[in-house]
């Protein structure tokens, strides 16, 4: 799920003057995972997420959670695109093999995916719906780190025994998937080509 960064990141409209809090701008609401921290909700906001971000960094060095809707559907299945929200609060100076981190590529992109390996404090990155990993993030790089994520109005924290279970289980399956996936793709192709070879009946 990556957006491009803004060619101009100031300006985006959420900020009028100059508040005590750069929070001020944003709804307040509950999150229960994230105890004492107010959820900032930016929930299907309509600027794009790259020009949310310094928005977004700047309240959540103040110590509050951000919410925003996920687009994009590397995340599939557990992040549905414009519908589901994550909940970020700002990284720790270690992320752990299986946190889901918003982080910003060297391309300008804002991506929020897996860390599936960490070696000499670099990380290597992968969508969950993704079969190539994306090795070289810096930790410089990450911008928050998701903490809960939003579907159906149900909040459900990404410490919960269940969740960490099934994508845990989700991710000793890849290669599994990845056969079926290139299965699927090979049979597609194969009636494609035999439907494309057969030849129209003569008229009688």
């Amino acid at each position: 799920m990556n957006q491009p960064a803004p060619k101009n990141p100031e300006g985006t409209g959420l900020s009028h003057g100059k508040p005590d809090s750069l929070c001020e701008t944003a709804k307040v609401g509950k999150s229960g995972a994230v105890k004492g921290k107010p959820a900032l909700s930016v929930v299907r906001q309509t600027a794009p997420l790259a020009e949310l971000a310094p928005f977004m960094t700047a309240c959540m060095e103040e110590g509050h959670a951000v919410r925003f809707t996920v687009r994009g559907d590397s995340m599939l299945p557990f992040l549905v695109s414009d519908r589901d929200a994550v909940t970020l609060v700002k990284a720790p100076e270690r992320l752990k093999k299986g946190d889901v981190p918003l982080y910003l590529r060297d391309s300008g992109k804002y991506v929020l995916h897996r860390v599936i390996s960490i070696e000499n404090g670099v990380y290597t990155m992968r969508g969950d719906n993704q079969e190539m990993p994306e090795p070289g993030i810096r930790h410089d790089q990450i911008i928050g780190l998701a903490v809960a994520f939003e579907r159906g109005g149900k909040e459900i924290a990404c410490k919960n025994p269940g969740y960490r279970f099934v994508t845990g289980l989700w991710r000793k399956c890849r290669m599994f998937r990845v056969l079926v996936r290139r299965a699927r793709r090979l049979l597609r192709k194969f009636r494609i080509g035999k439907c494309g070879s057969v030849e129209p009946s003569e008229k009688v």
